[in-house]
C-alpha cells in the first residue's frame, strides 16, 4: 500500500512516486510469502527485519533488481530463521556497497534448526567502501550458524575492493560460518580484495 492516497504507477513492484513496495502474497496452503517482483523482495526484507523473521518465502519468477541498494535481510539483532527457497529462479543486477561493520550479503545473518536458504542463483556487484577495520561478513549470506542450511545457491557477484582496509570475513556463498550446511553451492565472480 502506497503511502499516499489514490492511484499511484508501479514498476517492477516499485511506487514510482512514492517508493513504497507491494506486499508479497501469502500463500496460506504453503505458509510463505510468494515473491514474484523487485519490490516484494525489497518488502520482505523489510518484514523480516521489522515484524517477523521466521516467514518462509518462495521465488516465484527471476527478479531484477536493477542495480537498486537491498539492505540485507536478517540482521544480527534479528537472525533470520526461515526458508526461502528460490525454486530455480535468478536474482540479478544485485547492488550492494558495504560501508562498515556489521552482516552485508542478501542475508545478512542466518541462524537455527530449520533455516534453510535454497535454489536461486545471483549476479551483480558488491564494492566496499569502509573508513576503518572493522569486522565485517559478507557473502550471499553474511554469516550463518546455529546448524542452518544453504543449498544449491549459485553466485556470480563480484567483490571488489573501494578501500585499503582489510578484510576478515569475506567470502563467494557465505563470509563467516559456525555450524552449518552448505550443499551444492558455487562461486564464479571475482574476488578483489586488494593486498
Amino acid at each position: 500500500v502506497c503511502k499516499e492516497i489514490g492511484y499511484h504507477s508501479h514498476q517492477n513492484g516499485i511506487c514510482i512516486l512514492c517508493s513504497d513496495y507491494t506486499a508479497a502474497d501469502y500463500n496460506t496452503e504453503r505458509e510463505c510469502y510468494e515473491i514474484s517482483n523487485a519490490g516484494q523482495l525489497f518488502w520482505f526484507g523489510n518484514y523480516i527485519n521489522t515484524v517477523d523473521r521466521t516467514a518462509n518465502a518462495v521465488l516465484t519468477a527471476d527478479i531484477d533488481l536493477e542495480g537498486k541498494a537491498l539492505s540485507p535481510i536478517g540482521k544480527a539483532a534479528n537472525k533470520y530463521q526461515g526458508v526461502f527457497d528460490g525454486q530455480g529462479h535468478t536474482i540479478s543486477n544485485f547492488n550492494m556497497t558495504i560501508t562498515g561493520a556489521g552482516n552485508w550479503g542478501l542475508f545478512g545473518y542466518a541462524t537455527g534448526e530449520g533455516t534453510v536458504i535454497k535454489n536461486f542463483s545471483i549476479s551483480g556487484d558488491v564494492t566496499t567502501a569502509l573508513t576503518s577495520n572493522v569486522d565485517v561478513q559478507y557473502g550471499v549470506v553474511g554469516q550463518a550458524d546455529g546448524t542452518a542450511e544453504i543449498r544449491n545457491v549459485n553466485s556470480s557477484v563480484n567483490l571488489t575492493s573501494g578501500d585499503s582496509y582489510q578484510k576478515k570475513y569475506f567470502g563467494g556463498i557465505v563470509g563467516r560460518t559456525g555450524n552449518i550446511t552448505v550443499d551444492m553451492c558455487s562461486y564464479s565472480g571475482t574476488l578483489s580484495l586488494g593486498s
